[in-house]
């Protein structure tokens, strides 16, 4: 239950936005109870999350409130992480970093991607206040950083 839903966060809007969804979802049920689910579904959610809630209450004895607040229990677990490319991401980049982070890292972290050109290569990585950057606009300044002398006097040549 509410995997389906689950593997498709993969960046921190993904899941800012399901948890708008989930919040529709409870005031809903709140105020109309089980009643008004089918409506909020089709109007208020993603057709796939709205297929995947139908799919994982269809054939379980499970409330909609009970579904709902535990999938915000899983939601809240999730963690964010800040990655700086020197490209703007396609969806299937995406899925492969994602991917990387699911099978060596966390299956609970999404990516709040940010592009900068100035990168050259590489990425900056933003977890939890840790910032490393193993871009290659670095290597490149730190090079330089080092040996100005010597760049000078080739130059200068």
């Amino acid at each position: 239950m509410y995997q389906q839903i689950l593997d498709n966060l993969l960046t921190k809007n993904d899941l800012e936005t399901l948890q708008d969804e989930v919040s529709i979802l409870e005031t809903t049920n709140y105020k109309f109870g089980d009643d008004g689910l089918d409506e909020v579904l089709n109007k208020n959610v993603r057709f796939e999350v709205s297929e995947a809630i139908k799919n994982d209450l269809r054939g379980n004895d499970i409330t909609i409130s009970h579904y709902v607040k535990q999938l915000q229990k899983k939601l809240d677990d999730y963690q964010s992480i800040e990655l700086v490319v020197p490209f703007e991401p396609t969806r299937k980049n995406m899925e492969k970093i994602s991917d990387w982070i699911r099978n060596n890292v966390s299956d609970k972290i999404v990516i709040n991607y940010r592009y900068n050109m100035y990168l050259i290569g590489g990425a900056v990585i933003e977890v939890a206040g840790e910032y490393r950057n193993f871009s290659l606009s670095k290597l490149v300044d730190d090079f330089f950083d080092e040996h100005t002398d010597k760049v000078e006097e080739i130059i200068s040549k």
